[in-house]
């Protein structure tokens, strides 16, 4: 922590376990542990999936072998946000919450070619585009990562809120 000698304390999120996949429950405990009791208006845990595409216009070359690369562009969305309620507005110490997260089925963000049923010649160009892209040979398809996240809050009025994420893997 970056502030550790103004530290009010800390958060811990356990999880059962950190891979998950669509229609899975997670299960764990949130610990809360605070060096003085603490007036705050609610203790949540939220699931969050942010995802992040990234695409490159391309390369060119000058003077020999030098390749030169086009500026990326990057663009972050949060496509998926589910906060559970733990505690609501008391006076905190030190606490364990038990916590169960139901994982949609349907959860996975599917990128859509916008070629993919498109027909020429009985060539299907969405097939061949993303073949080409897979074999590297110039094609600029985006990249694109889910990150997914549990994320813990203990809201205080008038001051900075006590915050603790980790990583999971739903996929």
């Amino acid at each position: 922590m970056i502030f550790g000698l103004f530290s009010r304390g800390d958060i811990i999120i356990t999880p059962e376990r950190y891979n998950y996949h669509p229609g899975d429950i997670i299960h764990g405990v949130v610990s809360l542990k605070l060096k003085k009791p603490t007036q705050a208006n609610k203790f949540s845990i939220s699931l969050r999936g942010e995802q992040t595409m990234r695409s490159q216009s391309g390369s060119f070359s000058m003077r020999g072998n030098e390749d030169r690369s086009i500026p990326q562009r990057q663009t972050k969305d949060v496509i998926y946000q589910f906060e559970l309620p733990l505690d609501g507005e008391k006076e905190y110490t030190e606490a364990q919450y038990p916590f169960e997260i139901v994982i949609p089925a349907d959860i996975i963000p599917q990128f859509r070619n916008p070629l993919a049923n498109v027909n020429i010649g009985g060539v299907n160009i969405g097939g061949v585009l993303s073949s080409v892209a897979g074999l590297g040979l110039g094609m600029n398809m985006p990249i694109v990562r889910t990150d997914w996240s549990l994320n813990a809050s203990l809201d205080i009025s008038g001051t900075l809120d006590m915050r603790k994420s980790i990583q999971i893997n739903i996929g």
